[in-house]
């Protein structure tokens, strides 16, 4: 055995573990002689892009990742169960561990895991500061699921158990700002937390070494550390990659001139603060070889292959003329940031105005993000990318209008690549890399780049060498080219229509009713309606024009569908549900547009109104129209999407309104509420249920012999039920008393008030 005189290499001490093994057998604690976390940094960015990516990599090509080694001591302790233990105090490492803490903790909580996790994730505390303790166990704590589009470190900070006071703790808001862009990164991804922790293979791996078993020699604190001054990743990369162009007979002359020139030149302006331009040229040079990698490759389903840190997988693939000319052509385009910056953004903007199109994610100068290694989306990628090519094909003198109608066409065809998550009841992005990169940017690059009308490209049939290109997306804009090219006065207002947020280049509910409309008016008549307007009323009255509910799954109760959000009309108008959806969404716009109230509330309310009068009281709609407090939100439901499940299988069935996703959060009778306001004073509440047995009611409490209970059943039909033995005759009383009511006529809401005041009288006067 190895005593505490020995000395060893590398070599000698081979004990790998993943993170999930070295927390399983310690209770790891970051010493409070160890510096703040500082991988979630602002400064750290470009590292924390890195690391996060080669996991990322490491995940989808199943390649092991070594994390190098981590060494401390360790100690005797107790877990939180009073039961012995070992308690590891890292001494290096402690950066690496807690991104793995926090990679853990987030795929854990995103996948449902955390109630089986739990105690495990407790054995990972800091020292440094007592309020990095108390975060670490806060988070351990949470049931937390992540949503797209909302940062986790929101989420956190509006917990009740998040004291202000953490927000001064460096290492804590680096926690956060690393959580931000797991989530980011791996929101998206299948179920990884199984490979994550399995020690067959094992996935993210290091070598623990623990001190006080060993005396380390001075060269092995060298390698374990860095102290050495190696080259540059830039540097290498500069080496190998001229190496390899002049091995292969490529043109080396242009890159010689050009990587001390032009291109510092070029990259300048974006330096960082000790006044380099390494990890930005890298950046790019990463950025350029995937483009030219999606432009030549042949279909198939994979991630970005290329990251900055694999040298020479960047620089084995300038395996021909072709690619190496082409990142030239890429490198040599622009001559400054600011000619970069100034070309986008006179064509791009985040806003809907004139002349320019719309991003509907990110800014303008994607060019700047790309070389800075800020987040920037594939589509994004390939849309820059087509306005280089273009550019490059062309001339920067290209006439502009073209140039929009190409970027216009290009987006749509990029974006609309969606699929619509009943979970979120929203459009999720569904464009792959390799799946959809490949076809989209080699159809827009040789077909579209160099055409000089765009639209009159597009409006050809389908090209079945791109089949990887959606032929339904390429149908709904060659239909509208064609329209364009036969009326070019329409020009003006389907552009207008598909840079609305509502729309997103997906017009194809409203282009038949805009056609006939001819009036570009309609674009500011929707936006007013339906993007400027927050009111509830604007559901009530989509109602009365028809059912547009959308089906996003089931309960124990029944069918449940989503009914739009007040503020996001995105999900809905741009829905493909068939002629039935698409009519009701133009005859309710038709409806507006040929009202006449003075403001957009009168007129929704005049829409509602006039419509109820063709709807049969015993529809499932005409309380919810009758009555807006049936769709406003409550003290109990505060869901901001509408959803309704469906109890029964006729047009009488019962409605709950979801406050979530699932039955086990609260859900009310919508026409509960309703009564509830109507019989205000006269001792009355309403409960939500929560979970398919419990389906809430009303009840009437503080009258003699009470409570009892009032409710509708699944078929629509009014129940009386009593709390005691003793009030069994009151409610059978009550019954017949209010069988003997005139009802006819009366909707669901009314027969609720008449019931529940038939009880009062009758409960009230008995002795």
């Amino acid at each position: 055995m190895m005593t505490t005189n020995d000395t060893f290499s590398i070599e000698d001490y081979n004990s790998q573990y993943t993170f999930w093994k070295l927390l399983n057998e310690y209770i790891i604690e970051i010493p409070i002689i160890q510096r703040d976390y500082v991988q979630g940094r602002d400064s750290a960015k470009s590292i924390r892009k890195e690391l996060l990516e080669s996991i990322y990599f490491a995940f989808i090509n199943e390649n092991s990742l070594d994390f190098d080694f981590v060494y401390g001591s360790s100690e005797d302790c107790e877990d939180i169960n009073g039961y012995k233990s070992r308690k590891l105090l890292p001494l290096d490492g402690q950066q690496r561990l807690t991104t793995l803490f926090l990679l853990h903790w987030y795929l854990a909580e995103k996948e449902g895991r955390m109630e089986t996790v739990r105690d495990v994730l407790r054995h990972f505390s800091y020292t440094t500061r007592v309020s990095s303790r108390e975060f670490c166990k806060m988070i351990v704590g949470l049931d937390y699921t992540p949503v797209q589009g909302e940062k986790v470190s929101e989420y956190i900070k509006n917990e009740n158990r998040y004291f202000k006071t953490w927000d001064t703790d460096p290492t804590i808001k680096a926690m956060l700002t690393m959580l931000d862009d797991i989530h980011d990164m791996f929101f998206d991804c299948e179920p990884l937390f199984d490979k994550l922790i399995s020690d067959s293979p094992a996935l993210i791996t290091f070598n623990y070494l623990p001190m006080e078993h060993y005396a380390l020699t001075d060269d092995l604190y060298i390698k374990m550390n860095a102290r050495g001054k190696p080259l540059s990743v830039f540097e290498n990369f500069k080496a190998k990659f001229i190496q390899h162009i002049k091995k292969n007979g490529f043109p080396y002359e242009h890159f010689e001139a050009n990587i001390d020139g032009h291109w510092v030149n070029l990259l300048w302006d974006y330096h960082s603060d000790d006044y380099t331009i390494d990890m930005q040229f890298m950046n790019l040079f990463c950025y350029c070889t995937e483009m030219i990698f999606l432009r030549m490759e042949e279909p198939r389903e994979c991630e970005s292959p290329f990251r900055y840190s694999d040298i020479r997988k960047l620089v084995e693939y300038y395996d021909s003329e072709e690619k190496v000319n082409l990142f030239y052509s890429l490198m040599d385009l622009w001559t400054s940031k600011n000619e970069a910056k100034e070309y986008l953004e006179s064509i791009l903007s985040v806003e809907r105005i004139s002349g320019k199109v719309r991003l509907f994610d990110g800014q303008p100068d994607i060019f700047s993000n790309v070389v800075l290694g800020n987040n920037v989306t594939v589509i994004n990628k390939i849309l820059l990318f087509s306005i280089m090519n273009r550019l490059i094909m062309l001339g920067k003198d290209t006439d502009k209008d073209k140039m929009l109608d190409y970027v216009r066409i290009s987006r749509n065809l990029l974006i609309k690549n969606r699929f619509f998550s009943s979970s979120r009841c929203a459009f999720t992005p569904d464009f792959r890399f390799g799946r959809n990169g490949i076809p989209y940017t080699s159809y827009i690059a040789n077909y579209l780049a160099d055409s000089d009308d765009p639209y009159q490209a597009i409006s050809r049939e389908y090209l079945e060498e791109y089949e990887g290109v959606n032929s339904e997306i390429y149908r709904q804009e060659s239909i509208k080219a064609n329209m364009i090219i036969s009326r070019p006065e329409l020009k003006g207002l389907l552009q207008g229509l598909e840079d609305l947020s509502v729309f997103r280049g997906s017009i194809f509910n409203i282009i038949d009713y805009a056609i006939e409309y001819e009036d570009e008016t309609i674009i500011t008549d929707i936006e007013n309606l339906f993007v400027k307007n927050n009111s509830d009323d604007i559901i009530p009255a989509i109602l009365s024009v028809g059912d547009y509910g959308i089906k996003v799954g089931g309960t124990f109760l029944g069918d449940k569908y989503f009914y739009g959000n007040k503020a996001h009309w995105y999900e809905i108008l741009s829905y493909q549900g068939g002629v039935n959806f698409t009519k009701i969404i133009t005859d309710f716009i038709r409806q507006y547009q040929e009202n006449n109230s003075e403001n957009i509330s009168d007129a929704l309310h005049e829409i509602a109104t006039e419509n109820l009068k063709n709807i049969d009281i015993s529809d499932w709609r005409y309380c919810l129209i009758k009555y807006p407090s049936t769709i406003k939100n409550t003290t109990e439901i505060t869901y901001s999407n509408l959803v309704f499940a469906f109890e029964g299988d006729s047009d009488i069935s019962r409605l709950h309104r979801m406050n979530g996703k699932t039955l086990n959060a609260l859900h009310v009778v919508p026409e509960y509420i309703e009564a509830a306001l109507q019989l205000e004073g006269k001792c009355l509440i309403y409960i939500a249920g929560q979970n398919s047995d419990d389906t809430g009611k009303v009840i009437l409490t503080g009258i003699p012999n009470g409570p009892v209970a009032v409710e509708l059943n699944k078929n629509g039909i009014l129940a009386l039920s009593g709390y005691t033995d003793s009030n069994e005759a009151l409610v059978d009383e009550t019954i017949e008393q209010y069988k003997n009511k005139d009802t006819e006529g009366l909707d669901r809401v009314e027969r609720l008030v008449l019931l529940a005041n038939t009880a009062i009288e009758v409960f009230s006067h008995t002795e």
